[in-house]
């Protein structure tokens, strides 16, 4: 099989030679692509269902539709390391781009189909793509087809595609090529550029405003975070794997695709959850897996009572990002087990529960590292190791390492240890059985139903409106997101204060994406600050539940 073009395979630029030596001696890092995997298996099994629901596609349909894509891409002039940037929902068609990206040897930079355009396009620039796919059905709105043909007239002539016909109403479109026809009439090809250690996967966060946080996986760290994940949490080539993660989101580009691949078992692809369809599909496909967030559960425990035999089916749901009861009362009412999990997208995975622990465990801690994640846990205040059952702020390396944030090397120091370790920002326990527990957090994030929102982004667009001298965004507990956003502000004029509705359209015409947007606006006439003359975050949240509603 060709080695990779122009002088052999990447080095991990962020872990020691040595260290990598070491990963490859203890099989951590496998030197397989997904490509070679779905090969192995279109070869072993080439009528088993890979991908369930109303299209079946078996590995062996798999295998070649994702080679006359990666034919395609190839044809339109996509080389090997470049970049594409894909707007869809979680399909059969995402799936099948993810294995011809590994065929073509491209990375791939999957959005999410409620990115914003301006999302979009700022991810295209910072990433320099070379091409760009849009779910179809998105082009019925009017800064969609704004953004796509100007991309197009960029591209100029490199690979523009639809996932789907375009809409009726947008007949200047029809000529562009469809990812449907590609798996059809493409010219198939093998893998062209065998280098597991190449850029692959692009997971983007923020870049609503400007340069987007754009965290670089290879295969290795990928294949290395399916394996562990899928070992974890004892899948198997008979699991059925419920699939409805945004595209975008590590759960939708990896543990949706890669993991359930890996080991041989069956995908089905949700556009959207929705708790009653989502629950309809599970009985009728046989579904028995599946990762979630709190407020997935929360959803389902709000079903009418009848439904439970939907899920007679399942037997593991991993899930995070939820109060304690979530986890317990799902467990109790569906029968279905659920251990909870810890993630990161800068060093995937990385810490599922284990399923065979007591539910006192699994449903009250995080989740037990990968093996071969090297881990600590400091005083964030004095910097000495933190004793167990003691919170400490978590840094971490391990064979699922990102690889940097694409072209922003100072930021991505900044967010390193002198020795290489990744800070996470979260405060962490850890206990004698290995299990870890979020403690908090120390960077400025707020998890609304499993999504990180950048509360200095928002902070930033918040204060360009005319109406705002100041403004902070802190989260606060919900009952089914987990957390929620509420924008904190000071008023330029106490007699015209802005009003939650236009700072909501504000922060959508700024590209803000609908599910980060806040949902609570507190005025105030000052605003907490530390010795720093940073805001004083604690207190300020403090202060926020004080108020009343």
């Amino acid at each position: 099989m060709e080695k990779a073009i122009g002088g052999g395979p990447h080095a991990h630029p962020l872990l020691p030679a040595a260290t990598q030596a070491e990963y490859r001696r203890l099989g951590y890092w496998e030197g397989l692509t997904l490509a070679e995997v779905v090969a192995e298996r279109a070869a072993r099994h080439p009528r088993r269902p890979a991908i369930l629901g109303p299209q079946e596609i078996t590995y062996g349909e798999l295998w070649m539709r994702a080679r006359k894509l990666a034919g395609t891409l190839v044809d339109g002039g996509i080389e090997p390391g470049e970049m594409l940037v894909a707007v869809q929902s979680n399909s059969w068609q995402a799936i099948v781009l993810t294995v011809a990206a590994s065929i073509a040897g491209i990375a791939l930079s999957p959005l999410s189909s409620r990115a914003s355009p301006t999302l979009a396009v700022n991810v295209f620039d910072q990433l320099r793509a070379r091409g760009f796919l849009l779910e179809a059905g998105l082009l019925r709105e009017p800064e969609w087809r704004e953004a796509f043909a100007a991309l197009g007239k960029r591209l100029q002539g490199r690979m523009l595609m639809l996932r789907g016909e375009a809409p009726l109403n947008c007949p200047e479109f029809a000529p562009v090529p469809t990812l449907e026809q590609a798996c059809a009439t493409g010219p198939e090809i093998d893998q062209r550029a065998h280098d597991p250690g190449r850029p692959a996967l692009v997971l983007s966060t923020g870049g609503s405003t400007g340069t987007p946080k754009s965290v670089l996986h290879c295969e290795e760290t990928l294949i290395y975070a399916a394996r562990r994940f899928g070992n974890g949490t004892e899948m198997s080539e008979s699991d059925v794997h419920v699939a409805f993660g945004p595209c975008g989101h590590a759960s939708a580009s990896l543990f949706e695709v890669h993991m359930p691949l890996l080991f041989g078992a069956r995908i089905l692809p949700n556009a959207r959850f929705k708790a009653q369809p989502i629950a309809e599909a599970i009985a009728q496909y046989g579904g028995t897996y599946c990762i979630t967030v709190g407020t997935h559960l929360f959803d389902w425990l709000a079903l009418p009572t009848g439904v439970e035999p939907l899920f007679r089916s399942m037997r593991l749901v991993v899930s995070g990002a939820g109060p304690d009861h979530l986890f317990a009362d799902a467990e109790s009412r569906f029968g279905f087990k659920v251990v909870r999990d810890y993630g990161l997208s800068e060093c995937l995975g990385h810490a599922p529960g284990r399923p065979g622990d007591p539910a006192e465990v699994r449903l009250r801690q995080d989740g037990v590292p990968f093996p071969g994640i090297e881990r600590r846990i400091f005083d964030p205040h004095t910097g000495a190791p933190a004793p167990l059952g003691t919170p400490g702020e978590y840094v971490v390396r391990g064979p699922s390492m990102f690889m940097g944030y694409f072209g922003q090397p100072e930021l991505t120091r900044s967010v390193l240890t002198d020795d290489g370790f990744y800070r996470t920002g979260d405060l962490m326990i850890a206990t004698a059985d290995g299990y870890l527990t979020c403690a908090g957090r120390i960077k400025d994030v707020i998890r609304r139903g499993g999504l990180q929102i950048d509360l200095v982004e928002m902070e930033n667009m918040l204060t360009e409106h005319p109406k705002i001298a100041e403004a902070v965004v802190v989260g606060e507990p919900h009952p089914r997101l987990g957390e929620q956003a509420v924008m904190v502000v000071i008023p330029k004029c106490p007699h015209e204060p802005p009003q939650l509705g236009e700072l909501i359209a504000h922060l959508q015409a700024r590209g803000l994406a609908k599910e980060c947007l806040p949902e609570r606006l507190v005025l105030t006439k000052t605003l907490p600050r530390t010795e720093w003359g940073k805001f004083n975050r604690v207190e300020l949240k403090a202060w926020l539940g004080r108020q009343p509603r």
